[in-house]
């Protein structure tokens, strides 16, 4: 766990949110969405990362969505696999319900 004397660490989680925010404020501007969750390893970053990806988000973008959500996955590393498997169970039951 980062420890809050360690300087150079902090540094670089700083600069790893604002990348990511950067990212993020790219794809924003691509696709407008309401939401935005960030998941994986990353999530569990969240107390370092969260200040410098909503400063880049709200810096200069071609939508202004004052109300877009930024959100942190609780399911940490999990949440990529268990995103697939829903949407796969959900398109199996959509699929295969109508023709029951």
């Amino acid at each position: 766990m980062l420890k809050k004397e360690n300087e150079k660490g902090i540094a670089l989680f700083e600069e790893i949110g604002n990348q990511v925010g950067i990212g993020l404020k790219n794809i924003v501007n691509i696709f407008n969405p309401e939401q935005i969750i960030v998941g994986g390893r990353l999530a569990a970053s969240k107390k370092w990362l969260i200040a410098p990806i909503k400063k880049q988000l709200d810096q200069t973008q071609l939508f202004q969505q004052q109300d877009l959500q930024v959100d942190f996955s609780s399911l940490s590393t999990h949440s990529a696999a268990m995103g697939v498997a829903a949407f796969a169970v959900e398109e199996f039951l959509q699929n295969n319900l109508h023709k029951a």
